[in-house]
């Protein structure tokens, strides 16, 4: 097992290089053979703002775990998003928090967050670091607008927020880890989806977060994490035909409160969210399994296969077997 601890005041790729007793390749560090296969790298995109992003298959377990400052001289935002097995999280002293899909975890330089991968994890981690004074310089006409959101950035208190992952969220990890680029024009992708990564999640968190708890807030916290423990459930529910009568009951809201939420939440229908989902799991079958049609279909709910090209053709502009051979030629 593997127990990192880390300051926030030092170079994360650097000193995770140190803990593993490894040589770290420029950006670039190669997890030791010990614990796993996965590569994980860190640019300094801006002053003040750092992005480390990359992939851990591990054999081992792995505990990350950041010691805080005395006072608060950043703020971080770490996206995972897990393949295969969970991961825990452990806010302070609180007791640990299974994560199944993934999650993003927004915290203060002074308050303590500690991550747990279980071996057997294969996961793909995104961390953008910054300086408070980098938030100063780039986002203070935003965070200012509210007198109460500015005391949380720049105050003393500590900060320690987390949340699964949304739709939006994904995609970035998309655009990074499952885009084609040239190695040479790495640093300008990081510095690209840094800035995306910010932007996004400091407009969601003001939004859906904070600004609901300032006008007391349509939903209540509980609400809030009943629906996204839902968003699990469907996830390792989509070999079935999940129906709106299926969720209400496992959430325990009303259909119209429950639409409605998910509305207000993911910008979309629930039937949206599902399909969604399906099809993003259908592409990576298509491309990185040989499983026969019809059993990707039955492993999305489709009874029928027929059912399922006609929807996917509908969706995606081409059929299955069109998107496996287009995309298999690219991984060529």
């Amino acid at each position: 097992m593997y127990k990192i601890k880390f300051d926030h005041r030092q170079n994360w790729l650097g000193y995770l290089a140190d803990q593993f007793g490894i040589a770290q390749e420029g950006n670039m560090l190669s997890l030791p053979k010990s614990l796993g296969r996965g590569v994980l790298y860190e640019f300094e995109v801006d002053e003040g703002l750092n992005v480390a992003f990359g992939e851990m298959e591990l054999d081992d377990q792995a505990e990350f775990i950041s010691k805080p400052t005395k006072s608060k001289l950043s703020m971080t935002i770490m996206f995972q998003y897990i393949q295969r097995g969970h991961a825990f999280f452990k806010p302070g002293n609180e007791d640990s928090k299974k994560v199944k899909s993934g999650g993003v975890h927004f915290f203060s330089s002074n308050a303590s967050n500690h991550l747990i991968y279980p071996a057997n994890t294969h996961s793909f981690l995104f961390r953008a670091q910054m300086s408070t004074q980098w938030i100063r310089d780039n986002l203070s006409e935003f965070v200012v607008q509210n007198d109460s959101f500015n005391d949380l950035i720049f105050g003393k208190n500590k900060v320690m927020h987390f949340e699964p992952l949304t739709n939006r969220f994904v995609r970035l990890f998309k655009d990074v880890f499952m885009s084609e680029f040239d190695e040479l024009l790495l640093h300008l992708i990081v510095k690209d989806k840094g800035y995306e990564a910010v932007v996004l999640f400091f407009d969601h968190f003001y939004k859906q977060f904070y600004h609901q708890k300032i006008n007391s807030s349509k939903y209540s916290i509980d609400d809030q994490k009943r629906l996204y423990a839902l968003t699990d459930f469907i996830q390792v529910n989509l070999d079935k035909n999940i129906s709106l009568d299926t969720l209400t009951r496992e959430v325990g809201f009303s259909k119209s409160k429950l639409q409605s939420m998910f509305r207000y939440f993911f910008h979309q229908s629930i039937y949206g969210y599902i399909k969604n989902l399906k099809f993003e799991k259908a592409n990576k079958l298509l491309v990185s399994t040989d499983e026969d049609i019809r059993q990707i279909a039955r492993s999305l709910g489709y009874n029928s296969s027929t059912h399922f090209i006609n929807i996917f053709k509908k969706h995606m502009g081409i059929s299955p077997k069109q998107y496996r051979i287009k995309n298999r030629m690219k991984l060529s």
